[in-house]
């Protein structure tokens, strides 16, 4: 609508004038653009529209993966006590992977983290039901923590095997995801689109997947690296700056080693 379009001028022109000093702007516009899935678009929808562009309320948006990471901690202790809550202190402060710098200061980018690590806790605490449920929002925010799901549905395929039923207490976890699973993905689909998890997909898991970036980690990483300097695989020696896209070459190459070594 023309109300909608003047709202989104008003938006760019607060971000590009905010953002101009390091190149931050230019930066923005070679991402690979919207990429979270519908269940996180339910928040960031809300919150997106929730309070007009300016300083304080980015600043007051941003505040809120300060309070999901308290809170994460927080969790921890409650469930498992000082010394668990002391280790995962020291690790998340000393780790190299994530740094604070790669999504200090964003919108949402901390929510799957907690939910995932509450889910854990909840468990520990034995609220199977709930502890279901905060694993599959974990799972729907980013995907990839769904991957924990294959170990509780391991321990509970060997305690049927066993038995030959399901415990109660595994019913209660089933029922709790299977409950936030269609709630979710029912309300996201409502909001968002019918067609939108078909878009994530072919934008975000396809794309993404075939787009080789400094911060992937994995079996296929390691495998897809090519050790060396100047004619390498590494990123830091293929490094084109006449071209349009610098990595060009560096990409290209991670490619075909992903495709040259996939039987392995």
């Amino acid at each position: 609508s023309p109300e909608r379009w003047e709202e989104y001028k008003k938006d760019v022109t607060f971000f590009s004038t905010q953002c101009y000093v390091d190149s931050y702007w230019t930066q923005m516009q070679q991402d690979h653009g919207y990429n979270p899935p519908p269940v996180w678009t339910l928040a960031g929808y809300y919150l997106g529209n929730w309070v007009p562009t300016s300083v304080r309320n980015m600043q007051a948006l941003a505040a809120i993966d300060v309070a999901y990471l308290l809170a994460t901690f927080i969790a921890i202790y409650w469930a498992f006590g000082w010394r668990v809550f002391s280790i995962a202190g020291i690790f998340f402060g000393c780790q190299s992977s994530a740094p604070f710098l790669w999504t200090g200061g964003a919108l949402l980018r901390q929510d799957w983290l907690f939910f995932f690590v509450f889910s854990a806790c909840l468990a520990r605490k034995r609220y199977f039901a709930l502890a279901g449920a905060s694993l599959v929002y974990a799972a729907l925010l980013r995907v990839f923590p769904g991957l924990a799901v294959a170990g509780w549905l391991i321990v509970a395929g060997l305690h049927i095997f066993r038995h030959k039923r399901m415990h109660k207490d595994h019913v209660r976890m089933l029922i709790g995801g299977t409950a936030a699973a269609v709630i979710l993905i029912g309300s996201s689909a409502a909001v968002v689109g019918t067609d939108s998890y078909t878009k994530f997909f072919k934008h975000t898991i396809e794309v993404h997947d075939k787009t080789p970036l400094t911060n992937h980690m994995g079996l296929r990483v390691i495998l897809g690296h090519d050790m060396g300097f100047e004619g390498s695989g590494r990123m830091r020696y293929s490094k084109d700056g006449s071209k349009t896209d610098p990595f060009e070459g560096w990409k290209s190459a991670r490619v075909k080693r992903y495709n040259d070594y996939k039987p392995v």
